[in-house]
């Protein structure tokens, strides 16, 4: 380690040299151009070198600053964190906190309330066992201890709640709430992946009906009129997702020029807003096409537009097993069966991402001329008599 104690009182009070003075052991004194003065601990780790603030110099003497570097080499020898007995407050920090924080930093850029509901329920409720622990002394065993027992009856979720830990883990780090060069206890890879069983379900398809039955039911679907029925029918011409009907705002449609365009915010995984060609029988299926609201759910129920039951109701009504989401694979096997469109037409039709980054760079256009025909034709095959 070399000398150590080679400052005294006399030099640590006279000097103003800018720059360190060891004065051993790892304790420094750092003398900075406005003649601030600070004692400093310098570690280094995994061959990186990490400086802490201890404390100004006219709040803490030489002989206390060389106490809490003794500390410090006893916590470091020990596989201690250094940064619990600089700062003597890590402990106290516990994991609920820091589940609290990243739901707080993480909810601007949520595009649903579900996505609020499944991250409380997993850090809040799940992952209550570790609330109370504190944050820098909750072990990688810890955390198995409240995965495992989820991991074959919920396994998606439980492999989400695992990312959503690893957050926590990795902003209370951030924060300095406990050591950010300790591993992660949550992390997968070189982790928890030797802890957990090697188990993924096999992944449930959403049931589709095949295209070749969709003309016929969708006569079916229209013979009662009611507004369910017909936000069903333009989820299925416009081969969209059932919130994007269900939620849709007058303000998105430009029926002048027959577009309908779903903000970002309102999409899935999407920083780009999605432009929907609007053909003839799909506003037909609007409420209304003359004296348009300027604002307003187009299928308003109770104020608030229909829940993701709905349809789901509406086809059990029918008795039919089919999900609304499954119309969109339906879509896309009559596209490839059916019709001599390129596969990307319909992959954009579908708001799914073609290409690599690189290529949809240099692809600015969405295609709207190509898709327009294609959704035509999508509508005269469902609405052929």
């Amino acid at each position: 380690m070399g000398q150590i104690h080679k400052l005294t009182p006399l030099m640590v009070k006279n000097t103003n040299k800018i720059g360190w003075l060891a004065d051993g052991g790892g304790l420094y004194l750092r003398v900075r151009a406005e003649g601030t003065k600070t004692w400093m601990y310098r570690q280094t780790k995994n061959k990186r070198r990490i400086d802490l603030t201890i404390a100004p110099v006219h709040t803490l003497s030489l002989a206390d600053a060389r106490k809490i570097a003794a500390d410090c080499r006893l916590a470091a020898f020990e596989g201690r964190d250094i940064r619990a007995v600089l700062k003597g407050d890590n402990s106290d920090h516990t994991f609920e906190e820091a589940a609290l924080a990243i739901i707080e930093r993480r909810k601007q850029s949520w595009k649903s309330d579900k996505t609020g509901i499944k991250w409380r329920r997993c850090l809040m409720e799940h992952a209550k066992p570790l609330h109370k622990k504190p944050i820098d002394q909750i072990s990688i065993k810890d955390v198995e201890d409240v995965i495992k027992p989820i991991w074959y009856s919920m396994n998606h979720s439980a492999r989400g709640m695992r990312g959503m830990i690893e957050e926590a883990f990795d902003l209370a780090g951030a924060l300095d709430w406990r050591d950010p060069d300790k591993p992660n206890p949550a992390r997968w890879k070189g982790g928890l992946e030797y802890l957990l069983p090697d188990y993924k379900p096999r992944v449930k398809h959403h049931l589709a009906m095949p295209y070749v039955d969709a003309p016929n039911f969708y006569r079916t679907l229209l013979a009662s009129k009611h507004d369910t029925r017909f936000a069903l029918a333009l989820t299925i011409l416009t081969a969209s997702r059932g919130h994007m009907v269900r939620h849709a705002d007058w303000r998105e449609f430009d029926l002048e020029n027959q577009l309908w365009t779903i903000p970002a915010a309102r999409m899935k995984k999407s920083a780009a807003d999605h432009v929907i060609p609007l053909t003839p029988a799909m506003l037909l299926l609007l409420p209304t096409t003359s004296s348009v609201p300027a604002k307003g759910l187009v299928y308003p129920y109770r104020g608030k537009g229909f829940s993701e039951n709905a349809f789901r109701s509406t086809l059990k009504a029918m008795k039919l097993d089919y999900t609304a989401h499954g119309f969109r694979s339906t879509f896309k096997d009559w596209a490839m069966d059916c019709t001599g469109f390129a596969d990307e037409v319909s992959e954009l039709a579908l708001a799914h991402k073609v290409g690599s980054s690189v290529r949809r760079a240099y692809r600015r256009g969405t295609g709207l001329t190509v898709r327009r025909k294609l959704m035509q034709a999508w509508c005269e095959y469902l609405t052929a008599s």
